[in-house]
């Protein structure tokens, strides 16, 4: 008998009896049923400047870049970011790096006096690659080890599509 390679390559422990002890219920969860992406996610790094601290206004910022760029420059992906320093993608952007220039309305400035036009420069570099794959092969139980970095950016992807504003 071998030794697993590391500490997460452990097997389930079998469950006997399953089903046939105890009572019926029902159980209610709060989940709701997802598909895999076919594609591999993406991560990339996001520099705005002049650096805003209000995620708010960032994410007003990407929107602005997605709904100029989303047919052309992102060739069609439909980004997940997380309102500071990360967007994700399912498939790659048409790019490793690229630089855009965003110009926004400041609301704010609109409420004493004439609204003012602001200029952002948005940088977007590719960072890392998370493999759907092992994760598919992890939910369907044919591998014991947890692909952690393709988890986390599904949580994150998750949790910023409920306050997705594009």
């Amino acid at each position: 008998m071998g030794f697993p390679t590391s500490s997460k390559s452990l097997n389930f422990a079998p469950r006997p009896g399953f089903g046939h002890v105890g009572t019926k219920c029902i159980v209610k969860a709060n989940h709701f049923f997802a598909e895999l992406p076919d594609k591999d996610l993406n991560q990339y790094d996001v520099t705005i400047t002049p650096e805003v601290a209000s995620r708010t206004v960032n994410r007003a910022i990407m929107a602005e870049l997605v709904k100029l760029y989303k047919e052309s420059d992102l060739g069609m992906r439909l980004p997940a970011y997380d309102g500071r320093k990360s967007l994700y993608t399912a498939g790659e952007l048409p790019f490793a790096w690229r630089e855009f220039t965003i110009k926004l309305i400041d609301e704010e400035d609109g409420i004493n006096g004439p609204k003012r036009e602001r200029e952002y420069k948005v940088v977007i570099k590719f960072v890392a690659r998370a493999n759907m794959y092992h994760l598919g092969q992890f939910l369907a139980g044919k591998r014991a080890d947890a692909p952690q970095e393709a988890l986390q950016i599904l949580d994150i992807v998750l949790r910023e599509l409920s306050t997705k504003r594009y």
